[in-house]
């Protein structure tokens, strides 16, 4: 099998692995937590 052949297998079993999408997800919703701390802190700050 090609290397390319072999990547191509290799990338399609990560794309149907189900515990992608859900790493994925909880990915994006940390990052909006983030986003929503940073918001909360720079109010707190500007009200200071």
């Amino acid at each position: 099998m090609s290397d390319t052949a072999d990547a191509m297998r290799k990338a399609g079993k990560v794309q149907a692995d189900p515990a992608l999408s859900a790493i994925q997800e909880l990915s994006d919703t940390v990052a909006a937590s983030f986003e929503v701390l940073e918001s909360e802190t720079k109010k707190a700050r500007e009200e200071t």
